[in-house]
């Protein structure tokens, strides 16, 4: 059963990059000499490629199918760990973070068989930097959590030379949170530096996990509102239009007020649309009524007010 929903997991990967990049099965079979017959039977999850083929497949795709498939591999359950972990980065629910421990409890139990013990050691060093983070919505002890996270499985992991390394799913998850860590932190310009190298690894065009469109999202927010607070206006724009045009082309409106937002205060103080900025912070307030998201529709009528002058 397992050995089925991997295939069919890598499968589905695997058509969805070919679509992405507009190719039919014939013209990857051109491009790679590999029978129609055999793409298709790899992309309905029947059959699981040679190396050969994932080799071709890489050099067509321009995607690392190698680590792709490698990913796909990974066990069922830990594969729901790695959902659950992006649930948690994306909603902030303190009350289902209390409750991880004894899940993983149980998870510990099945370490052994399943060979990942250090895997499973980073996921619960993740949890227990969660857990500081949300308590303390900015903390020193958070930041230095995570980045041990990191260290467990690359011992000389440094922040000043992030680009040296390369990075599993997990660690790049742990380097989304240091971002997000230094942000609270108010170390705006390391913050970015983390989130717009990450940008550039989540540039591919579909991902194994189902949230990372909605990751992507939070990393183009999290990045204009750094250069926000860096007084780099233009930059704040160009990233809050690029989130919502990656809003409207996933067709989600998460964290869509905020992107509006941060796109109507960086062309009022910025002096490049100071009338398409006012539109924008309208959509902002509009959507957080739509959402009904009544508190922080009231935040963002009294900041904007009391910090900027502006009535909403």
């Amino acid at each position: 059963m397992l050995y089925s929903l991997e295939k069919e997991h890598f499968g589905q990967y695997i058509r969805h990059v070919r679509e992405s990049l507009n190719l039919t099965q014939q013209e990857v079979s051109y491009l790679t000499t590999l029978s129609c017959e055999t793409l298709r039977r790899i992309e309905k999850g029947e059959n699981l490629p040679t190396l050969r083929t994932i080799e071709n497949l890489t050099m067509a795709y321009k995607v690392d199918v190698i680590r792709l498939y490698m990913t796909a591999r990974k066990e069922n359950a830990l594969h729901s760990f790695y959902e659950y972990l992006d649930n948690l980065i994306i909603s902030y629910e303190h009350e289902t973070l209390k409750n991880i421990s004894s899940i993983f409890d149980a998870f510990f139990i099945q370490t052994e068989q399943i060979h990942n013990k250090k895997e499973v050691d980073q996921f619960m060093t993740i949890i227990q930097g969660l857990e500081l983070s949300y308590t303390t919505h900015g903390s020193i002890e958070a930041l230095n959590t995570y980045i041990e996270a990191i260290r467990l499985t690359i011992t000389n992991f440094c922040l000043t030379d992030i680009q040296t390394f390369k990075y599993s799913y997990l660690e790049l998850k742990c380097l989304f949170l240091v971002s997000s860590e230094l942000n609270m932190l108010k170390r705006f310009k390391e913050s970015n530096q983390i989130a717009l190298f990450l940008l550039e690894r989540y540039s591919f065009p579909v991902d194994l996990f189902s949230n990372t469109a909605i990751l992507k999202i939070k990393l183009l927010m999290n990045i204009a509102y750094n250069y926000h607070c860096l007084d780099q206006h233009q930059l704040a724009f160009e990233y809050a239009t690029l989130g919502i045009e990656y809003c409207k082309k996933n067709k989600t409106n998460y964290l869509l007020h905020g992107l509006y937002y941060r796109r109507g205060i960086a062309s009022i103080l910025g002096g490049f649309g100071e009338k398409s900025g006012f539109t924008d912070l309208r959509k902002s307030i509009m959507l957080l009524d739509v959402n009904d998201m009544v508190e922080l529709k009231t935040q963002y009528i009294n900041v904007t007010k009391e910090k900027y002058g502006i009535s909403l």
